[in-house]
């Protein structure tokens, strides 16, 4: 482990949190794991693919072989979310370290034990501020009455950016279930886009910059009512005399942070893309009419989305893609 940067001890007092309070430690941590780390992930996955790169490593060293080895996409994300952990919760390096095998189950146990139930009801009751106030039939915040893809107000949204809305057949055979339109995470949901407005000569323009998901994103990081307050010009289309690398002001920041909200608890500073990628989830997931939270929703699967999102940002694959990718994070900062 020795080769890991060197960072802030994250300590119970900087959650707000004392030690007394064990179950509430152990839960505060765990939320952040799944908030900043990795949604999905177990801990041992990320732990395992560091460990199987250290011995790569030393193996390469008594070889003295210096061709660079390939992972894959999978590989690489799991390592990346390693490198997220011990960033935010930089005790499990000396943990990994220093505890036998059995204390080190537990420790992954109780780091799994942050379960997004919590996020997962109140941004469901939360989108009937974000959308819909005007529609004939609003939403209901205790209720997915209204929602999915039937629904006037979510169908727009979660419609993949591939298909018309527009044109009655074909939102027929997607909401029926066609399976030559398919409703998968390997195609983008309206609801990510500004204004929920795709160009399909740039597929990127206005991606990740929908008002109800930097709403999303406040709500659970910052606070409810910052939520509601952030300000519409946010979701304001992009001009031509706006130069790219100025996107539209957001009276609000979305990094500003309550006393006791998610950011202010971890120092959290800056937007990041795994905490873009937590919000987007929750975000879609209260768009839907699923009756109870689940990983797969028909044949969308929130894994795979949420991977996805996350492989966008971290995995651009050139300098112009990095450079799209950094102008959107200070967009969002």
């Amino acid at each position: 482990m020795s080769k890991l940067p060197l960072v802030r001890m994250l300590t119970y007092q900087d959650l707000g949190i004392y030690p007394s309070a064990t179950r509430a430690v152990e839960a505060a941590i765990g939320r952040i794991v799944r908030k900043l780390v990795s949604l999905f992930d177990p801990i041992e996955a990320l732990v395992a693919e560091y460990d199987r790169r250290q011995e790569l490593e030393d193996t390469e060293e008594v070889d003295g072989d210096d061709e660079p080895v390939a992972h894959t996409a999978e590989q690489d994300c799991l390592h990346r979310g390693f490198l997220e952990l011990v960033k935010w919760i930089p005790s499990v390096r000396t943990a990994l370290v220093t505890l036998a095998p059995g204390e080190l189950a537990d420790l992954y146990a109780k780091l799994a034990k942050g379960a997004n139930g919590d996020d997962v009801n109140s941004v469901r009751a939360a989108m009937v501020e974000f959308i819909g106030k005007g529609a004939k039939d609003p939403l209901v915040a205790t209720s997915r009455h209204n929602r999915g893809l039937e629904s006037d107000v979510t169908g727009p949204l979660l419609f993949p950016v591939e298909y018309d809305y527009s044109d009655p057949e074909i939102r027929a055979k997607v909401i029926n279930g066609d399976p030559d339109f398919p409703v998968t995470a390997d195609s983008w949901p309206r609801s990510l886009y500004q204004n929920g407005v795709y160009d399909p000569t740039d597929g990127e323009k206005g991606l990740f910059k929908s008002l109800s998901l930097l709403q999303t994103y406040l709500h659970i990081f910052t606070s409810p009512k910052s939520a509601v307050k952030l300000e519409t010009d946010a979701e304001q289309p992009e001009t031509e005399n706006i130069p790219p690398s100025e996107p539209p002001r957001k009276k609000r920041k979305v990094t500003q942070v309550g006393k006791k909200s998610v950011a202010a608890k971890v120092s959290m500073r800056r937007v990041t893309p795994r905490s873009i990628a937590y919000a987007a989830v929750h975000h879609r997931f209260a768009l839907s009419d699923a009756p109870q939270w689940n990983e797969t929703d028909g044949a969308f699967d929130y894994i795979l989305y949420y991977n996805n999102i996350v492989d966008w940002f971290e995995d651009a694959p050139g300098p112009v893609a990095q450079k799209t990718v950094d102008d959107l994070l200070a967009w969002w900062d």
